[in-house]
Parts: C-alpha cells; structure tokens; sequence
C-alpha cells in the first residue's frame, strides 16, 4: 500500500486560496480504512477521509455514492485533505505535512509532504501572461 500525492511530495501555495487542498491517492487500500491522519508542522493528529468504495456500477449522471466524498474523491484510495489558511499549525514559508493511512488488512502508509505558504494578498494587477 502506498500514499501518492497527486501533485508531488513539494507544493506551493499563495493566499488567493480559500484552502489549502491536497489531493492524493491510496494505492492498494483494503477497504475500510481503520485510521488516516495527517500532523501538520508536528502538530495534533487530523483524521482526513480516504474514498473506501469503488465508483463501479455508480450513475453519475443521476446519481452518486452514499459516501462523504461524494464528487470530491471518486475513486477507491481517492483523498482530499484541506487545511484551512487560519489553523493553528501552518505558518508562513515552509511547512511540512506528514500523512498515515491504515487499512483494513492491518496494512500501514506514510507520505511526507513539504509545502509553502505564503499568506499575503497577490498584488494587484494580476499579470497572467505566463
């Protein structure tokens, strides 16, 4: 089993996000998931949602899973943990965010994940020409 973060085990972020959001997958997970957490900068464990159902057989059109992720984690191993610009534990400029997963067959995970914040406001005029 192995954690893969969608972009990269290096990420940026700047304050026109309303959240931090990191996206991932679980590969190999044995449904259902027994714990995942996260610990930001050494912090307090945080439990985050890992998708424990296959999207096979789903009507997407009319309908969806009866799961909390609904549209936002998909597929089985899908996850999404979104920290919000005011917790406790980020800080400007580097932080380091240390992800675990555990699956029903006993099975254990960890990913790391360093990232920047960076919670000033963009300057104005945006230049958009890259």
């Amino acid at each position: 089993m192995t954690i893969r973060l969608t972009y990269g085990t290096r990420q940026r972020f700047r304050h026109r996000h309303r959240e931090i959001t990191i996206r991932g997958q679980v590969d190999g997970l044995s449904p259902p998931v027994r714990e995942a957490a996260y610990r930001l900068n050494g912090g307090a464990d945080t439990p985050f949602y890992v998708e424990a159902i296959s999207d096979h057989g789903v009507d997407w059109v009319a309908g969806y899973k009866a799961t909390p992720a609904e549209l936002r984690c998909r597929d089985l191993g899908d996850l999404c943990i979104e920290i919000p610009p005011g917790a406790d534990d980020l800080r400007p400029g580097d932080n380091e965010l240390i992800l675990r997963v555990e699956d029903a067959a006993g099975r254990a995970s960890a990913a790391r994940l360093a990232f920047d914040w960076d919670p000033r406001p963009l300057p104005l005029p945006l230049d958009l020409r890259d």
